[in-house]
């Protein structure tokens, strides 16, 4: 948030977003959001299994390889998408 840029944006006005932010606001499917300083990954694959299990289509993203925004125009509002975020992710 402190480089030169990214300060002049911030004097312009100009609104500042990332891939993840721009996915969660367009995404017609429900979201969960897998965050926090350890097991991120584990968790987001162990919940995606648990969904699919369940008999959701289920989508994997974020930090764990696959940027979901790609993905965005196949996405169902039944669908179901587990997104591991770092703190970058949230700021």
């Amino acid at each position: 948030m402190d480089l030169p840029i990214v300060v002049e944006a911030q004097k312009r006005g100009i609104e500042l977003a990332n891939d993840a932010q721009i996915f969660v606001e367009r995404c017609p499917a429900p979201v969960i959001g897998i965050t926090g300083s350890s097991g991120k990954t584990t968790t987001t694959a162990l919940t995606g299994e648990i969904l699919r299990a369940a008999g959701f289509k289920t989508w994997l993203g974020g930090n764990i390889g696959n940027p979901l925004i790609a993905d965005l125009a196949s996405i169902n509002l039944d669908d179901k998408v587990v997104m591991e975020l770092s703190s970058f992710s949230l700021k």
